[in-house]
């Protein structure tokens, strides 16, 4: 018995009660702690090449469905949390124009941000296209610059984050 349960257990038996069952089943949910970002290195290690995206969904030029949308971007380094997501006018931006959360995986080599997108539209978004606050790898190195283009379907929206998810293959 652990000891929330044996707190529990003494509590009912000092308010005068005769028997306390342990639960038959323990529902619970996995916490899982945040990655925490880290700085690239500076001065940067000129030895280590430059970091690249070497996957991504949608994929480039894909046809995805309208809706919640979970951009992934994933790199053939580790990355340092830093950069900017850039609109590639004329084309809109998946992303919300306030308050982009990017989630990053354990490995680091994985970004994905949640956005927004209408049915039968082009979007496209950069990153590291000539600004000061470009991603970088941990080596200090700046990602290469990358143009993420494709177009959505007239299908029904995905509504929830889980739908979304469950689009990318990857």
């Amino acid at each position: 018995m652990n000891a929330a349960l044996r707190a529990v257990v003494l509590m009912g038996l000092m308010a005068g009660a005769s028997h306390a069952a342990e639960p038959s089943a323990v529902r619970g949910v996995i916490v899982t702690p945040a990655v925490k970002c880290l700085a690239a290195r500076s001065p940067a290690d000129k030895d280590l090449p430059r970091p690249k995206v070497v996957s991504s969904y949608p994929a480039q030029g894909a046809t995805v469905r309208p809706g919640r949308i979970v951009i992934r971007l994933t790199f053939d380094v580790p990355m340092a949390c830093e950069g900017t997501f850039l609109d590639a006018p004329p084309l809109p931006s998946p992303l919300p124009a306030d308050g982009r959360v990017v989630k990053l995986t354990p490995d680091r080599r994985t970004f994905r941000i949640e956005g927004r997108v209408a049915k039968t539209r082009r979007y496209a978004l950069w990153l590291n296209r000539a600004t000061e606050r470009d991603f970088k790898g941990l080596s200090g190195q700046p990602l290469e610059p990358f143009r993420l283009e494709f177009v959505t379907s007239d299908e029904a929206e995905a509504k929830t984050v889980a739908e979304a998810l469950a689009d990318d293959p990857g």
